[in-house]
């Protein structure tokens, strides 16, 4: 399995896939694309369903046939679950999705003790000024993060926006909103390969 993922991995990064390097562009359903993706574009006409990913796997792993048919072996297995998740994660950074966790508010060593205590003991504790101290601080904290996860958001939304109008160069915001399903399909298919 190992092999399997190191292989797919390579396949899915051997064309580095860093904006601005070697976009062709082509029409997808109607869209002027920058196409920077090792994907064939015949590969981007196939279904995201079992047979069309089948077919795209049968390409990367044994190359069209030499008729140029899309013959598949329908003995051919794609890779397990967890294999693809660990590909994936390899090449994510590439798309316009969320790739990047949010920052997690760590909560006071305090609330550890207290949730080891009976109800009782937590109200007298929660009433004395050390603690009271303790919850002030930790209530600013949690300000302080809410404000650093809106500007993580806020740096996320630009990345893909910035993405999404290098790729489909010349569209509006409100055109991208218009065409999503058609862009995410893309992405997907692209993904997908």
């Amino acid at each position: 399995c190992e092999e399997e993922k190191q292989e797919l991995i390579k396949t899915s990064t051997k064309d580095d896939l860093i904006i601005g390097e070697k976009a062709q562009v082509i029409d997808y359903k109607g869209l002027k694309v920058n196409h920077r993706f090792s994907t064939p574009i015949e590969d981007l006409e196939l279904n995201l369903d079992e047979v069309g990913n089948k077919v795209m796997y049968s390409h990367i792993k044994k190359g069209k046939s030499l008729n140029g048919s899309n013959s598949l072996n329908s003995s051919l297995e794609l890779p397990n679950e967890d294999i693809i998740i660990e590909a994936t994660k390899e090449v994510v950074d590439k798309f316009p999705y969320d790739y990047e966790n949010e920052p997690i508010f760590e909560r006071h060593e305090i609330h550890k003790l207290l949730d080891t205590l009976p109800v009782e003991v937590q109200i007298t504790l929660l009433q004395n000024e050390p603690f009271i101290s303790i919850l002030k601080q930790e209530s600013k904290d949690f300000e302080i993060h809410q404000e650093k996860v809106k500007e993580f958001q806020k740096a996320q939304d630009k990345r893909k926006l910035d993405m999404l109008h290098h790729d489909f160069e010349g569209l509006s915001d409100e055109q991208i909103a218009n065409n999503i399903e058609i862009i995410d399909e893309y992405y997907k298919k692209n993904m997908n390969y």
